[in-house]
Order: C-alpha cells, then structure tokens, then sequence
C-alpha cells in the first residue's frame, strides 16, 4: 500500500474548495470532514503553509459569492484546530463575512446559523491568547501580551454589534422552531462575549428599529403606552400625534389590525422588544455601566410593559422583572435611570385604579403591568427595605381600590350558607372566618378536621413568613393584593399620622370584616398581629382605638 502523494492531496483539497454547488454540497462536505483533519500529518509544514495560503487567496477572489464564503467558513469552522496557527491571517476576513453571510437579503437559515458560529470562533480564537500546539506538533505564538489586548477590541467589537442586530433581525422573522433555536444559540454567544470583556460601543440602530417597530405596533393596537408616562422616555412627536389620533377612530383600528399583515407585526414587535430585553439582562448581569444600557433601556422598557399587558407572554414578564429586579439592586444604575424606573412602575400600578371608565379587556391588561410592578418592588425592598417608600401612594390606592372590588364582589357572590370548610387544602374555620385566622396567628389551638385534637406547630407569624403554600390555585389578583398589602406595612406608613396610613387601615377593617378569602385574611392578621406586638413607645404604631378596634374583631 502506497501513500497517496502530498502534491495530490493537496490538489484535491484545492478542488474541493472550490466545489460550492448545492447540488454536490453533501458529498464535498462529507469529502472535508476526513480530508481536512488529517492534512497536518499528510502534508509537509511548507506544504501545508501553500494550502493555507491558496484558502486566503480564494477568499480575496471570491470575496462577493456568498456561496463560496459560506463553504470556506463552513470547512473551517467545523476545523478550527487545522487553521488556529494561521488566525490572524483568517480574523480580518472572518470579521467583514459576517454580515454577508448573515444579514444579506433572504440569506438562508443555514448560513444564518453559520455566521453565528462564526462568531464564536471568533470569540474562541480572540480570547486564546496563549501558545498554540498544532496538530502536527508545531508551536504557534498569537502575540505578545500587549498586542494581543489591543487587538482583541476591535476584532470583538464588531461582533458584539453584529450579534446584536443579528437578534433583532431573526426575530421580526417568521417565528418557527429554526428561529427560536438561533436566538437562544445568538444569545448564548453574545453573553459568553460580554461576560469576558466589558465597556463595549455598541450602535443604537437596531435599538431604534425596535422602538419604531413598537411605537407602530402600540398605535395599531390601540394600546399605547402613554399610561406609563410616555413622555419620560423620548416617544417620538409623529408616534404621540397617532396615539391621540386614534383613540378617535375605534371603528377604523378595528379593521385595521385584523387583517393577518397587521397581526404578523404585532408579533414581530413583540419578539423583537423580547429578545431586546434580553440582550439588555446580558449587559446588566456583566457590564451595568455600559453607556448603552444606561441611556436605552428607559427608552424601551415602557413598550415592555405595554406589551406584557397585551399578551401576557409568561417569558417577557419573566425577564423584565429579572432586569428591572438587577438594575435596582445591584446600585450601578445612574440616578437619571433609578427616577424613571421609578416612575414607570408608579405609573403600571396607578394605570389599574385611576381608570375606572376602561372596559373589562383594557383593565384586565393594564392590571397585567401592575401585578408585575408589585413583584419587582417586593423583590427589590427584600435587599433594600427603604425601596419600598416611593411606592407608599400607588400601593395604598392599589390595595384599596382591589379590596373593594373583592368585597363588592363576595357580596355580589354571597353565599347564605356558614362557611364551615373551603375548598382545596384550605383550613377549617370553626367559626366565622376572622375567628378562625385570629386564632391561627395567634397560636390559640386552631385545629384541622382530619387531624382531630392534634394543634398545628406553633409558629411564629409575620408579614414576611406567612404565605399562601397551603391553597392551590392563587389567583393573580389575590397575590398581587397580599404582596401589596405586605409591603405597605413593612414601610413607614405606621408611624406617619396620614391620609395614607388612614386609608390603609380602613383596608384592613374592610377585609377583616367582610374577605372570605384564607390567604388574604391571613395576611391581614399577620400585619396586626405585628403592628399589636411591636414594641416603639408605650402602644406602638397603633393608637389605643385602633388596637382596641382591631381586638374586638
């Protein structure tokens, strides 16, 4: 058996290079894949060096078929470690064919998918900054220290930006399966960059793209999002001029959002402002400073929000409360940014109870945003306990417009039979409701019908321990009234003889009266429990009626 002779194998490698047609494309690659691995061992080091120099030259030849980009890249991405000695002659190149292969005109998914690892190769041989042992053997040296970290820069900056208007792209795209796994694949990517290396130029362009894509999706919807204080985040003049136009014309919106165009829209905005969000929770975990964070993300968290109360998309919700929860607790946002996230969630609480007048559908939606702005600051005042201040007006309004509701509507539902047991595993009231949840609070003997003279594990309650694990099936609305009614009493509110404070105990009177509703109502105990026991002066936040009051009941 004789050696197949270098001189041939290196003329076959060269005719397989060029070999780019789609109709012979799977038997080159398969061809590749056992050429180009043993290369280093079949051919001498000059050898190999003419191979390597005849695939730039090809490169510089080709430099416009996209085709023949893409089986070039394609052979030496799935070969890097035949090609690693020689990267700094392949880097420049594999930079500028990023954009051809992935962001030209119905570019194909396969070259989208490999322009992205691209990237990462990108990434991999940037970052690899120490000697390289090839695979025949050879050392390679990348640089010295010094060289290599001002090179890194400008070979990684461009694919940053190019990662991130490749997100923004796929997904105005036709959601699909390919779609969703090449977000998840660019994603992956850009924070494997961003977590090695901070303070990145990042182009606002495909930001913008976004903005206008969701200030034409707010105004097709008749959804805008001016109820969360539009004019603290820049909305465009001619985007606030449709908004107060078409409130005007319902009948017209109507059929101008149904036809199917207009709903693909809506849904590319939405994906688009998704996976922006997304890109802004990669900075915020690994570069909070970033000028681009900093200046964007006001701009484009109120579309969010909008977005979030239409849809009621359980990922989105999921990753602005991550972002927001990180920028208010990490303390790296500026004070520009800490007002306006402020006043954005003000403004999602107070949009669900300062409109009375909005149909059922609109108030549902908006109630959406205020649900999740409650989480945020509970998520928030659990590491910083002042959070929770600038929030004390919206809360108490919150909590006193969703108990009327909730008693107006037991009432409506009332039921003339004593309520003995509830439903699921909730506890048995012996009594009436506000005995029973007394008496748990306060560890009196309050007993389970299956466990008959066993009491339950004396515990010590308050407004943080006592939760709502033992019934199944919280409603939204009812978690959201516990979160807000825990927070308004961990606050300062006790201890301030105000309107607020006044409004706030009529709260608990009106549910301690009239809620059937066990989580609620546990709650409501626990807070006086603790305002009863809490020891600041001689009676403690409560006056003597008060707590006389709230005894007898």
């Amino acid at each position: 058996v004789f050696e197949t002779p270098p001189k041939v194998t290196l003329q076959v490698y060269v005719s397989l290079l060029r070999s780019h047609h789609s109709t012979e494309k799977h038997m080159v690659r398969a061809a590749l894949d056992t050429l180009v691995p043993s290369l280093p061992n079949r051919l001498t080091e000059d050898e190999l060096g003419n191979a390597i120099k005849y695939t730039l030259k090809l490169m510089y030849e080709q430099v416009n078929s996209v085709p023949q980009l893409a089986h070039l890249w394609d052979i030496i991405t799935r070969n890097p470690n035949v090609y690693i000695g020689h990267k700094s002659k392949f880097l420049p190149h594999m930079v500028n064919s990023l954009t051809k292969l992935g962001l030209s005109p119905n570019a194909p998914a396969e070259n989208k998918e490999l322009s992205v690892e691209l990237a990462k190769l990108i990434v991999t041989w940037v970052e690899f900054n120490e000697p390289v042992k090839l695979v025949g053997g050879a050392q390679h040296e990348w640089g010295n220290e010094h060289s290599s970290k001002n090179s890194c820069r400008g070979f990684l900056e461009p694919v940053v930006n190019f990662l991130i208007r490749m997100a923004i792209v796929n997904a105005e795209g036709k959601a699909d399966r390919s779609q969703n796994k090449l977000r998840i694949r660019i994603l992956s990517v850009l924070n494997d960059i961003i977590s090695v290396r901070q303070d990145y130029e990042i182009i606002a362009a495909p930001l913008e793209r976004v903005r206008a894509h969701c200030e034409e999706a707010c105004t097709t919807k008749n959804n805008p999002p001016d109820s969360i204080h539009k004019d603290d985040f820049g909305m465009s003049a001619n985007a606030k001029k449709n908004i107060k136009s078409i409130s005007h014309q319902n009948s017209t919106t109507q059929s101008y959002h149904s036809s199917p165009q207009k709903k693909d829209e809506i849904c590319a905005a939405h994906d688009a402002l998704s996976v922006c969000l997304e890109i802004f929770l990669i900075f915020q975990r690994h570069d909070p400073r970033n000028y681009f964070i900093q200046k964007h993300l006001c701009i484009i968290l109120p579309f969010g929000f909008s977005h979030l109360a239409s849809n009621d998309d359980s990922n989105l919700k999921q990753v602005i409360k991550s972002l927001l929860t990180l920028t208010l607790a990490d303390g790296d946002a500026s004070s520009e940014s800490l007002s306006s996230i402020i006043c954005l969630l003000n403004n999602a609480i107070s949009c669900s109870v300062l409109n009375p007048a909005v149909s059922a559908r609109q108030c549902q939606e908006k109630k959406c945003g205020s649900y999740l702005a409650i989480e945020i600051i509970e998520e928030v005042s659990a590491r910083n306990r002042i959070f929770v201040e600038s929030f004390i007006g919206s809360l108490v309004d919150f909590a006193f417009v969703n108990a009327k509701s909730l008693i107006l509507e037991i009432e409506k539902n009332k039921n003339p039979q004593p309520m003995q047991q509830l439903a699921g595993n909730a506890k048995w009231l012996p009594a009436t409701p506000t005995i029973g949840i007394f008496e748990t609070a306060c560890n009196l003997g309050f007993k389970t019908p299956s466990s008959g003279s066993k009491e339950l594990e004396n515990e010590r309650l308050d407004t943080k321990i006592v939760t709502v694990k033992e019934v199944d099936d919280i409603e939204p609305s009812t978690c959201a009234l516990i979160s807000c009614l825990r927070l308004i009493a961990s606050s300062s509110i006790r201890l301030n003889f105000s309107e607020r404070r006044r409004k706030f105990i009529d709260v608990l009177n009106m549910l301690l009266d009239s809620c059937k509703k066990l989580p609620i109502l546990i709650t409501v105990v626990a807070v006086i429990r603790k305002w009863l026991t809490e020891e600041d002066g001689r009676f403690g936040p409560l006056t003597r009626g008060e707590r006389e009051d709230f005894l007898w009941k």
